[in-house]
């Protein structure tokens, strides 16, 4: 029987052949792949029912739990603090890492799905696991679960098992906090076995449609089951129809809730090429002019949540951060594969923009930060997203477009010509290059685009991480040297 967290984010090539200094490495990561049992990603396209999907759920939580129980329970042995999401989760995880960070304390944070390489999910105190480490605690791992399949002939799943190591490293660290990002949804996520002391949900976007629901209530009733007893929460989501299952889920389990627009805002003073100043205000104090180094105006929201998180757990954990703290963190924190700019002349920028609401984000800070630029735009998506819909934020900004597709394991990427019709459906005029690599695609985008022009790679985080390569070499990243 298939299941939703079998088809994570493996994002590229067949691994290549063991060899020294990674081929362990390798060998590890192969066998965590073999828990993926729908390779070709057709699982996707297989319609189930809401009461089917709600049965796979509990399965995956239960193996989860089994297997953690077997482990000796790592998840449980420091604090967490959790978060959900449509967009914005990724980056309020690591700027709360960030500000937990600059405290002195162990940091563990996990962040999902990975960008481009699979140890990315496994960072304490803001370093990736070393690969050797990553070999002995997937072998550490294999030995638990021999024992767990013999005692319950009920395989994990590769999300699972991904969760499962994700805990026990950072047990093994011995970490003071964990900040925990979830994969998909929230209330039947792997992740969620964990007596989190803080809950964060971002906002709520359609996605993921087949496998939460198909309006922005259903998907929220996941997101809130992240919600723990007499714990708080914090929401950046202001949709007052949405906003009331927060808040019923809340008053269910006695917990404060912290709303964006009420408890705390933010003000946007200057956004541009060089980062964003804002304002955050909360009922305990006033954060004039904060600085972000990073550009892209939807962070700003993001921002506001982090700050409110760390005066959260100062508040009501004594965890020692300051405002000195936030500031720092703040203004050195950056995000892979979120407006990162690649090199200049011409300017390259990759943004992982693979929903509506990110593409319309990604969309609104272009045209504030570049708004006479000739822009070409390279992009691919997977199949089973809303392309169109995507599309339609996109194009308006487009000199021409350069349609590709990324290589993904257990996720099938929309094939370049579909990507192709696809645009020309929406705006039959544009020029579209089709190139069926990504490689090519960021080179026929470089020989194409004036040097005082700017290329945009955009659309799946599959070909976010992909098109990194071109400037970042995977192995380099695992072995230390990029």
């Amino acid at each position: 029987m298939e299941e939703i967290t079998n088809n994570d984010e493996t994002t590229v090539e067949e691994l290549p052949e063991p060899k020294y200094p990674l081929g362990g490495y390798y060998t590890s990561l192969n066998w965590l792949r073999s828990l993926i049992t729908n390779p070709t990603g057709t699982y996707y396209f297989t319609g189930k029912s809401q009461d089917e999907y709600l049965k796979d759920y509990l399965r995956q939580i239960n193996r989860t739990k089994a297997f953690l129980g077997l482990a000796g329970n790592p998840q449980a042995k420091y604090p967490v603090v959790h978060i959900a999401g449509t967009s914005g989760k990724g980056s309020v995880t690591t700027m709360i890492g960030a500000i937990l960070k600059r405290t002195g304390l162990s940091i563990g944070v996990h962040t999902s799905p990975y960008l481009q390489v699979a140890i990315e999910k496994l960072a304490v105190d803001n370093i990736m696991i070393p690969p050797s480490q990553f070999v002995k605690l997937v072998d550490e791992f294999k030995a638990i679960y021999k024992t767990y399949v013999n005692n319950t002939r009920d395989p994990l799943h590769y999300q699972e098992a991904w969760a499962c190591l994700v805990y026990m490293y950072f047990a093994k660290r011995r970490v003071n906090w964990a900040v925990v990002e979830t994969a998909l949804g929230g209330r039947y996520d792997p992740t969620n076995v964990v007596p989190s002391k803080l809950a964060i949900i971002t906002n709520i976007g359609l996605e993921h449609t087949p496998q939460l629901g198909t309006s922005l209530a259903e998907i929220a009733r996941h997101k809130a089951g992240i919600i723990k007893e007499k714990r708080p929460v914090i929401t950046s989501e202001q949709n007052p129809k949405i906003v009331d299952i927060f808040v019923k889920e809340a008053t269910k389990n006695n917990s404060k809730l912290y709303r964006l627009g009420r408890d705390f805002s933010f003000k946007i003073n200057q956004s541009d090429r060089t980062g964003l100043t804002i304002d955050i205000r909360t009922p305990f104090r006033m954060y004039n002019k904060l600085h972000l180094a990073q550009t892209g105006t939807f962070n700003a929201a993001n921002a506001a949540v982090a700050v409110k998180a760390a005066e959260v757990l100062n508040e009501k954990y004594a965890v020692p951060i300051t405002e000195e703290h936030i500031r720092t963190a703040l203004k050195a924190w950056r995000m892979p594969g979120r407006m990162e700019t690649m090199q200049q002349q011409p300017q390259v920028i990759l943004d992982s923009a693979h929903n509506p609401q990110k593409m319309r984000a990604l969309v609104d800070t272009i045209k504030a930060i570049y708004p006479k630029k000739p822009i070409t735009v390279v992009t691919g998506m997977l199949a089973f997203k809303d392309v169109d819909a995507v599309l339609k934020e996109l194009l308006p900004i487009a000199a021409r477009v350069i349609a590709t597709q990324a290589e993904v394991f257990g996720k099938p990427s929309l094939p370049t010509s579909d990507m192709a019709k696809a645009i020309h459906r929406i705006n039959p005029s544009i020029e579209v290059i089709e190139c069926t690599s990504v490689e090519v695609g960021i080179l026929t985008a470089l020989s194409k685009t004036k040097s005082d022009e700017l290329v945009l790679i955009t659309g799946s985080m599959y070909l976010i991480g992909e098109s990194r390569k071109h400037w970042f070499d995977s192995e380099q990243l695992l072995l230390g040297d990029a």
